[in-house]
């Protein structure tokens, strides 16, 4: 992942920049977005990658760290 200014970069490498996921994210009507996959780059600040996420998709999008475990629940479904 990488910031607006690199997304040439971004779309070299096959990669999307933190506006384009929160925008997705947006439109696809999710609660809260997982940041990963980031550039080593941003390695010792990833603020510029947050800034840009939260300036389109809100508070919810937060960077998980290495190994956290997130819970994704789902709705009960009825097989009616």
């Amino acid at each position: 992942m990488f910031t607006q200014d690199r997304q040439q970069r971004a779309q070299q490498t096959g990669h999307s920049t933190a506006r384009e996921a929160a925008s997705v994210a947006s439109q696809a009507g999710v609660k809260r977005l997982a940041l990963t996959h980031i550039s080593s780059r941003y390695a010792t600040n990833a603020e510029p990658l947050e800034n840009e996420a939260i300036e389109r998709f809100g508070d919810n999008a937060f960077f998980p760290d290495d190994g956290d475990t997130i819970t994704i629940p789902y709705p009960e479904c009825d097989d009616r």
